[in-house]
């Protein structure tokens, strides 16, 4: 049975001095990378946290990404990095609320073989496609918006596969499971895609998309969020993260709020109506 890994961070170097017993914060993260490499991202700043706080932290990683939105819109986490469509969904449902974000943002975007004859995206009509996630803008939306906006209407016309993590589209579309691929485009940056990042070409790309945010849930101790937040920021001038943020994509962490989410939020609401997305 696959399960969400539950990592209490120096629960037992604490537990002589009552650390242990203290409420743990419960801290879950979206699955963008195999749950080794999320481990390896976030299990520094969960240990970082714990010293800034005082507080254990549980560090959640689910298997995927289903499993995490199932378990973060029950309301199972206190703080969490989910993608921007959960965060969405939790702050209507709980309110939870962004405390930090990142910079730059990003965009989504259209890849196909740097080979391939195809050259616009309307030419991949009626062809095998490879996405994120249905609720991933940069991953799926983005492409289905544009291709509905040409008139492509029909189930027929394309059918956007959900592939769930970036390496599978990019490598699907390598060898040639897929004639196209969308994803976020930053994560082709990644060193794992070094030796094949001139083998592919974008023909597409979308407008800018905020970073992730760090999100809390409205019953946290507001003194405790406050102590997070600048845990967080902390982490710009500690020259040890640096690697951290590199593989989360960011430039440096910011301070955030819900309205900094607003343009974003009604852009996906406005496609989820217009083509029944949820």
């Amino acid at each position: 049975m696959i399960r969400t890994v539950v990592i209490t961070l120096l629960l037992l170097l604490f537990s002589g001095n009552g650390f242990s017993a203290q409420q743990p914060v419960r801290f879950g993260v979206f699955p963008f990378l195999s749950p080794k490499q999320v481990l390896q991202i976030f299990a520094p700043i969960a240990r970082k946290i714990e010293l800034d706080t005082g507080r254990p932290v549980q560090l959640h990683i689910a298997p995927d990404a289903i499993t995490f939105e199932n378990k973060a819109t029950e309301g199972s986490y206190d703080l969490l990095w989910p993608n921007n469509s959960t965060y969405f969904k939790l702050h209507k449902k709980f309110n939870y609320q962004a405390i930090v974000s990142g910079t730059p943002s990003f965009k989504g975007g259209v890849i196909v073989r740097s080979d391939s004859n195809i050259s616009h995206i309307g030419e991949l009509v009626g062809k095998r496609i490879g996405g994120t996630l249905s609720h991933s803008y940069a991953g799926y939306r983005f492409l289905f918006n544009e291709l509905k906006a040409m008139g492509y209407t029909s189930p027929e016309d394309f059918i956007i596969s959900q592939a769930s993590r970036a390496d599978t589209v990019v490598y699907g579309v390598l060898s040639k499971i897929f004639d196209g691929g969308t994803l976020r485009l930053d994560s082709i940056e990644a060193d794992n895609f070094a030796a094949v990042r001139n083998d592919i070409k974008i023909i597409a790309a979308s407008p800018a998309v905020p970073q992730f945010p760090f999100v809390v849930h409205p019953k946290l101790e507001k003194g405790l969020v406050e102590q997070i937040r600048t845990s967080l920021l902390s982490l710009n001038d500690d020259e040890r993260f640096s690697p951290v943020l590199q593989r989360l994509r960011m430039k440096k962490f910011v301070p955030a709020t819900d309205m900094d989410y607003e343009t974003f939020r009604k852009l996906m609401t406005s496609l989820s109506k217009q083509h029944d997305l949820d």
